[in-house]
């Protein structure tokens, strides 16, 4: 559709504009230009980044080692003693278990004895009243009166007995 006249004037201007970008591009590149840096400033700075980088990571991994070994340590003795915990919770369980069946036991012994003592009580609780019916028609006077008369008749006996002792009669 173009003629070569046409066709030669695009790739003149094909040519100056890319002539144009690369002078630019090299403005850029030059370091006094815009403050660009050099490849050597370049590689410097990727090598002091790099150092950085592999002492962060030799002190990430020193912390990690450090608390791998505090978080073992710790397991290693903090597990024992709970396990020894845990022992002597179940031993204080099991004792306290045992004792609340030795009250239980203890509670239904009881209640038994409690029962049969209401039993033994209301089957003696008329004998029991008369009992005490009779105790309390007791002529008390009459028996003190009895055994003064007792101890009146006795007392010569008794005295008569010490002296038949000093005489050596019933040894």
């Amino acid at each position: 559709m173009f003629g070569k006249k046409e066709e030669k004037q695009a790739e003149e201007v094909k040519t100056e504009a890319a002539e144009t970008a690369g002078k630019e591009s090299e403005e850029k590149a030059k370091p006094e230009s815009r403050g660009a840096m050099t490849e050597a400033e370049v590689f410097e700075k990727l090598l002091k980044n790099s150092k950085k980088q592999v002492f962060y990571a030799r002190l990430a991994a020193i912390f990690t080692g450090a608390l791998f070994l505090a978080v073992a340590y710790a397991l290693l003795t903090i597990i024992p003693q709970v396990s020894e915990t845990l022992r002597g919770v179940n031993v204080a369980i099991a004792n306290a278990n045992d004792a609340l069946e030795d009250i239980n036991t203890m509670s239904a012994s009881i209640t038994k004895t409690s029962e049969s003592l209401n039993l033994l009580v209301g089957d003696n609780a008329e004998k029991l009243t008369e009992s005490v019916d009779k105790l309390s028609t007791m002529d008390i006077d009459g028996i003190n009166t009895a055994i003064q008369d007792l101890q009146d008749a006795i007392g010569p006996l008794a005295e008569t007995m010490r002296q038949m002792s000093q005489f050596r009669l019933f040894r």
